[in-house]
């Protein structure tokens, strides 16, 4: 079954460079948004969370699961991080807008007004980012969600952090973690999922059918149902268009199905946690895409019990990780003829109630989740 769960997209920008006119010193990185202030005194290493903006509840579920880490699990929303920006970055920044004023003929005096106000901000970052970043370990999520600037601006981040030897551990580079698209694309051409994905920006059509519509960018699932052939694609392509979608956030995907011979569906979920790799559960299900299972029989409950106690894919699931450069994270696949095919890896992962459902009899497959997420969580953390 194509797996579309996950936490919900969200709209809005991150912080763009023109507009706070002074750069936050990074050693206040420790110091988020909200009411944590006091947390700061607490001892051991901190895992700092850094995600967009609305979707910063993973640090709190960390820190609801695993009391030990009470007060050492930071959230940073990715918009403030950018804004507080090294000095390095912003030396580099300087010196492309000095030689964009000193080489440029303006045609108004505007344009050179607004190009010199530019280099001055710039300058002015550049002497206030002096500090180093706090120790600890930072989890760079929700990477799927940036966009290929702030993707850019977090891999300067990631080298001045990585540059800073002070005893800091990075997960999921921005720039070299594999996104849905050229995760699903490697994989297919590796043999190893046996559905093909397209973007609708390069000239290509499917070459079997059917397809579904989706977006590339979030965790929404299918925006189309299954289109039968090219006819049905164009129509579907038609009226998403005069909806306002835009073309390249789009993409087609191969249907690949699953269904056992009783047309029951499996989606499996397999978390990534600094190397630790463990499985979180079965959604069983007739319908092709379903966020939630819609079965849930005494045998199926015994399949599912016995995945999780015996995680048998651990192996693939570690090598898909490992090609995909995702350190952390959860992954969603199926099972085709015994082989593992990947729908996506979220890097934002819902992690309290994850998949399981709110049952007394799958009570034990939820503790035993809830063990092993602590376990590789204190791992991370103990270094």
């Amino acid at each position: 079954m194509n797996s579309e769960a996950g936490s919900q997209s969200q709209g809005g920008s991150l912080g763009n460079p023109d507009i706070s006119p002074v750069a936050v010193n990074l050693r206040k990185l420790t110091i988020p948004d909200g009411d944590l202030s006091g947390d700061m005194r607490t001892k051991g290493t901190r895992i700092y969370v850094l995600a967009t903006r609305g979707y910063l509840s993973a640090a709190h579920q960390i820190q609801s699961l695993v009391p030990s880490l009470a007060g050492r699990v930071i959230p940073i929303p990715y918009d403030t991080l950018l804004r507080r920006m090294t000095r390095a970055y912003w030396k580099r920044q300087a010196r492309e807008s000095y030689w964009v004023v000193r080489t440029n003929r303006w045609s108004s005096t505007w344009e050179g007004l607004h190009a010199a106000g530019t280099l001055g901000v710039q300058l002015v970052r550049f002497l206030c980012c002096p500090g180093r970043p706090k120790s600890g370990i930072y989890v760079f999520t929700d990477l799927e969600r940036l966009s290929p600037a702030e993707l850019q601006k977090a891999a300067i981040v990631w080298q001045a952090l990585a540059g800073t030897e002070i005893g800091i551990r990075l997960l999921n580079h921005p720039t070299r973690s594999m996104r849905r698209y050229e995760l699903l694309r490697t994989l297919y051409e590796r043999g190893i999922n046996s559905f093909d994905v397209y973007r609708l920006t390069e000239a290509r059509w499917p070459t079997r059918y059917p397809v579904f519509l989706r977006r590339e960018h979030d965790h929404d699932g299918p925006i189309s149902p299954l289109l039968r052939n090219r006819s049905e694609l164009k129509m579907a392509l038609d009226a998403l268009y005069h909806q306002g979608e835009v073309r390249d956030r789009l993409m087609i995907v191969e249907f690949c199905d699953t269904a056992d011979t009783n047309g029951i569906y499996r989606r499996y979920g397999a978390f990534v946690i600094g190397g630790h790799v463990f499985v979180n559960g079965v959604v069983f299900s007739r319908h092709w895409v379903q966020k939630k299972g819609d079965l849930d029989e005494p045998d199926m409950l015994r399949e599912e019990r016995q995945y999780v106690e015996e995680n048998p894919h651990q192996d693939a699931l570690r090598e898909i990780f490992g090609l995909a450069g995702i350190d952390y994270g959860r992954m969603d696949y199926g099972l085709l003829h015994g082989k593992v095919q990947v729908w996506e890896i979220n890097t934002n992962p819902t992690i309290i109630g994850s998949r399981l459902r709110r049952s007394v009899e799958r009570q034990p497959i939820r503790e035993r989740f809830d063990r092993e997420m602590a376990s590789a969580l204190e791992q991370l953390a103990s270094g």
